[in-house]
């Protein structure tokens, strides 16, 4: 590795960060994929349009702040991870409380921190819909399987291993071997839960796309991995 271009790298991305430019250019990333992300969750809320609106800018700047530190923390020294870590929990915190202000009920609070804990699984929604056209599935049993995956993610190893956890175990090792074998040992557990959710036919159409669904996120962190080792060697 060239030490000099990693650090140029690294001071490249930092500047970018903190660009007005590059923040504008995320942020409307982030806007963009609320409805995928959020989508289910705001429309159970039942907001007025100016609710909506409000709503939908702490969800903005909740993500795209942590999305900035995130990225900061992956090109970050290793002195300087600690402290970028404290920081992403700080804001997490100070957006949750803004939320928790906003929804003005503890429940609709819980639903919010139980729908965000879900947040990897309920991502795929919209591609599980598109391959149950033919036959969609009760909101009822898309609850179930989501709660499977949830459960089956959170208890295959250490740690839930959400999005952050992959990116840290991707930015330890350099590859993605850990992160696949996790999710073996993850879809194993859904493999086990899938009868008690699913019908036989929906099985064998979940497993199909199920595997499509790893297919893609593999190939989100390989590209992801290779763009960073490219531009620190």
């Amino acid at each position: 590795r060239n030490l000099e271009k990693s650090n140029d790298f690294r001071k490249g991305v930092a500047e970018l960060f903190e660009n007005e430019a590059g923040q504008a250019m995320i942020k409307q990333g982030v806007k963009m994929s609320l409805p995928i992300l959020y989508g289910d969750l705001i429309d159970s809320f039942g907001l007025d349009t100016e609710e909506k609106k409000h709503f939908n800018a702490l969800l903005t700047d909740r993500i795209t702040t942590q999305q900035l530190l995130g990225m900061k923390w992956m090109q970050a020294e290793p002195g300087e991870k600690k402290a970028l870590e404290e920081k992403m929990e700080t804001a997490k915190k100070e957006s949750t409380a803004a939320i928790n202000d906003f929804l003005n009920s503890e429940e609709d609070s819980e639903v919010f921190q139980q729908y965000e804990k879900q947040l990897p699984e309920r991502q795929t929604l919209g591609a599980l819909r598109e391959s149950f056209a033919d036959n969609p599935l009760p909101p009822e049993t898309e609850e179930s399987l989501v709660g499977l995956l949830y459960e089956s993610r959170i208890n295959s190893g250490d740690g839930e291993f959400g999005e952050d956890q992959v990116w840290a175990t991707i930015s330890e090792t350099g590859d993605l071997e850990a992160v696949k074998q996790r999710w073996e040992a993850t879809d194993e557990l859904i493999r086990s839960g899938l009868p008690d959710v699913l019908e036989d036919g929906q099985i064998e159409a979940f497993e199909k796309y199920w595997a499509g669904v790893r297919q893609v996120q593999a190939m989100q962190y390989q590209m992801a991995l290779q763009m960073f080792q490219n531009q620190t060697k």
